[in-house]
């Protein structure tokens, strides 16, 4: 039962002016999905002269606009406190506060109801209600899973060929059958909620065999006992797949591209996926794909955290 309750914002709402009939039809078909989970936060208006502040509820105001208006609506009301613009023109756009599409602006709109739900979800935590703090996260999720779906809905009739589609993000661990590996175990768990899939290997061979029947359909990040240096360097470093290659020891060594501290290369990983998501990300963009772009860029800002 619980996760057929709603949960309300109580601090914050989120008006959209003289946008509907400036959306796109994926942008519009992303709000609608939005509207019924957000009904008493977010307010819609064709133009400025239908909104009556004095009617509102006295909540802390992020305002969702076009160009042509803002200036106007922005007098009305002293709680506004954010404002998030679709920019007529697409140079003026820092994709920011300021969007050069409609569903660069939407997809804003979803993150920014999205960061507040989770927020709410933390005060109650920390208050110790975790009932409630279960429902505001449970709220935060299914707007995302509404908002991607109707995403995907759209794309899906829209596309006369084949979509796009991202690949997936493998990292691999090869390394022999017995070695102490808890350091590099302990990597692995830190990424595995990061990337698409964890998996360790103690053979070379079955190794190779997986990531080339993967070839096509995936971006690998390949972690590798020292042991199997003579083997990958002739084998993997071929598959377009394999992004990126790190050796690791557990004893000395004198090779320079062998991680002595597992430490080292956790933060060496850390980098290059961050670099690697934002690269997917924009790749997404390009294809029209904003919510596997946000999906990608959101994976990259999360990568930073692990930096603090």
């Amino acid at each position: 039962m619980l996760s057929l309750i709603i949960a309300s914002l109580t601090n914050v709402q989120f008006i959209l002016v003289d946008l509907t009939k400036r959306l796109s039809k994926l942008a519009s078909e992303m709000l609608n999905a939005l509207c019924p989970l957000t009904i008493d936060s977010l307010f819609i208006f064709e133009n400025e002269s239908d909104i009556d502040f004095h009617q509102l509820p006295d909540k802390t105001t992020l305002l969702f606009s076009s160009r042509q208006c803002v200036s106007s609506v922005e007098k009305l009301s002293p709680r506004i406190n954010k404002i998030f613009i679709l920019e007529h023109n697409p140079y003026e756009a820092d994709q920011r506060q300021q969007f050069s599409t409609s569903e660069d602006l939407v997809c804003q709109l979803v993150d920014e109801i999205y960061r507040c739900y989770c927020q709410e979800a933390q005060k109650y935590e920390k208050l110790g209600d975790f009932i409630i703090a279960k429902r505001f996260e449970e709220q935060a999720n299914r707007i995302y899973d509404e908002v991607r779906k109707a995403h995907q809905k759209v794309m899906k009739k829209e596309n006369t060929g084949k979509s796009y589609e991202c690949p997936a993000t493998m990292l691999i661990l090869l390394k022999r059958k017995g070695e102490s590996d808890h350091n590099i175990q302990q990597i692995l768990q830190q990424f595995k909620d990061i990337v698409s899939s964890c998996s360790t290997f103690h053979d070379e061979h079955r190794c190779y065999l997986y990531l080339l029947a993967n070839e096509q359909e995936s971006n690998v990040f390949l972690i590798v006992d020292a042991y199997y240096y003579n083997f990958t360097t002739a084998g993997f470093r071929d598959l377009k797949n394999v992004k990126s290659l790190y050796f690791f020891a557990n004893s000395t060594s004198k090779d320079k591209a062998t991680f002595m501290n597992p430490d080292d290369l956790r933060l060496q990983l850390i980098y290059d996926l961050i670099a690697h998501y934002g690269q997917l990300g924009e790749e997404c963009r390009t294809h029209q794909c904003v919510i596997q772009a946000k999906d990608m860029f959101l994976k990259a800002k999360k990568l930073c955290h692990f930096l603090t």
